[in-house]
Formats: structure tokens, sequence, C-alpha cells
């Protein structure tokens, strides 16, 4: 958005702001940016933000808020804060954790405000839960990362598991954040994946695919599914 020389400060800004240059519990006042808060509500012009160890303690419009003693007070008129974007669907490079083609993607997103990725199961198990942790030690400017882990047929072959509920098991014990249940698979594969998804607590979701969109939307939200792309 351009709107003269006004521009936005997302919360992944904000986040690093926040940590920046501040000594531990100093308070950080942020004031007089535009705010959209992701209510719905109007634009809360001259709001007063103040952040407590990184965390978000107080919001309100240009009464409130009150300056403290010690307060590092941040002017940012003519600028925008709105919370950080959520990408729900995304297919993180082939990567091992260092690999430069994940660090460019995720710094990317983080400069256009999204703050959280999903990867929908693009790679191994072991290679996202490693990039959700190089993700989390709050050392780069990148969005923390969402791990969702397929269930495959060749994965019950491979682990010689009995089914591929008992390998969405094994996942859930790795640590993963959710099943992504992908072609190929039987009514009886998705549904068992959606059934040990939701006992272990983990959302489930999923693709619609060619002719058999209709039926497996219908079936899949009838077990249980948290989402559908």
């Amino acid at each position: 958005m351009r709107a003269g020389r006004a521009s936005w400060v997302g919360a992944a800004a904000l986040s690093l702001v926040a940590v920046s240059g501040l000594r531990a519990q100093q308070r950080l006042l942020l004031s007089g940016a535009t705010l959209l808060d992701g209510t719905g509500a109007a634009p809360v012009r001259d709001s007063r933000i103040a952040v407590v160890d990184g965390r978000i303690s107080c919001v309100s419009g240009p009464g409130g808020c009150p300056a403290q003693p010690g307060d590092r007070v941040l002017d940012l008129s003519g600028q925008w804060i709105s919370p950080g974007l959520i990408d729900t669907h995304v297919h993180l490079p082939l990567a091992l954790v260092a690999h430069a083609g994940l660090e460019r993607s995720q710094r990317l997103r983080f400069a256009l405000g999204i703050t959280t990725v999903r990867d929908a199961g693009s790679r191994s198990t072991v290679e996202l839960l490693a990039a959700r942790a190089h993700a989390e030690d709050g050392s780069r400017p990148i969005p923390r990362l969402v791990v969702a882990s397929q269930s495959t047929p060749e994965d019950v072959a491979r682990l010689g598991a009995d089914s591929t509920a008992t390998v969405v098991s094994r996942l859930v014990a790795a640590g993963v954040d959710a099943i992504k249940i992908k072609e190929p698979f039987t009514s009886e594969d998705w549904r068992g994946q959606i059934r040990a998804a939701r006992a272990a607590g983990l959302p489930a979701f999923g693709h619609t695919w060619g002719s058999v969109n209709e039926v497996f939307t219908r079936e899949a939200i009838a077990e249980g599914i948290s989402g559908i792309s």
C-alpha cells in the first residue's frame, strides 16, 4: 500500500522492534501509528501500543497506555500497524536447514508481513522439524513454522506399519503440528488419518482432487477434517 509517505509496520517488524536494543523488562511504547487490529473495527488513528518483554500489554487510542518512567518511546506517526499474516499453505524449498533458498523465501515472507507459515507436507519430517527449530531460535527475521507431515502408503511399507493411521501416530510422537492428507489413498486411509489426528488433538487438512472432489469434500467434513484446500 502507498499513501503519500505512509508505510506499513506489520507485526513482523513490530516483533523485531520489540526485542532489539531493549534491556530486560524494559517497556516499549509505540505511538502515533494507525492501527488495524484485525477484528474488523475501524482503524485506530494515533494509536498507542505498549510492549513488555516482547509481548503486547496495552493497546489503545491516543488517550490510553500512558507512558511510564523508563519507557523507550518510538514515534510511528504516518505509519500503519497490522497483525502479522498467516500463510496456511506453503511448500518450502528443498531444504536442509541452512539451504539458502529456504532462508531467502522465509525472509521475503517476513518482509511482507507474514509471521507464521504452515508447510503443507513438502519435505521429510526430520527436515521440517529442523526448519521449525531454526525459525524459533529468534535470531533471524523469518516466520514461525507450523509443521504438517504426510502419511502415505509408501510410509507404511517403509516403516513396516500396519496402516497409515499408525504412521500418523508416529508423526505425532515426533512432534509435528498437523497432518496433511494427500493422494494416493483409499477411503480407509484418509479416514484413519483424520481419526488418528483428532485422537491426538492435531488438525488434519487436505486437498480436493479431480473427479473425487465432491465426494471427498463431503465425506471428509463429516469425518471431521479441519480444512480443505
